[in-house]
């Protein structure tokens, strides 16, 4: 998880449960508990996601090199790509 929260920008990931008690604290009822994907999982979509990043990355690096990108860009893409593995 700490692998990954490059990728998702976060720095706290809260539990299911720490959401759940929030909400209920609140006052919600939780009716349904399950994962919202489709296949049950979500590593298609960051599969698909990573086939497209990772060429973009490169190239943004080519265009960086030229002065045609910025070195923010170039990071924000390896940040991206760097623990994508471990993120799917």
């Amino acid at each position: 998880m700490n692998r990954s929260k490059p990728i998702l920008g976060a720095v706290y990931s809260p539990t299911i449960k720490e959401y759940i008690d929030i909400l209920t604290d609140l006052g919600f009822e939780i009716e349904i508990n399950r994962e919202a994907s489709k296949t049950g999982h979500q590593y298609e979509l960051i599969e698909a996601a990573k086939e497209f990043f990772m060429p973009v990355g490169d190239f943004t690096k080519f265009l960086y090199k030229i002065g045609l990108a910025s070195k923010d860009t170039v990071d924000l893409l390896d940040r991206l790509n760097e623990n994508v593995e471990d993120f799917i």
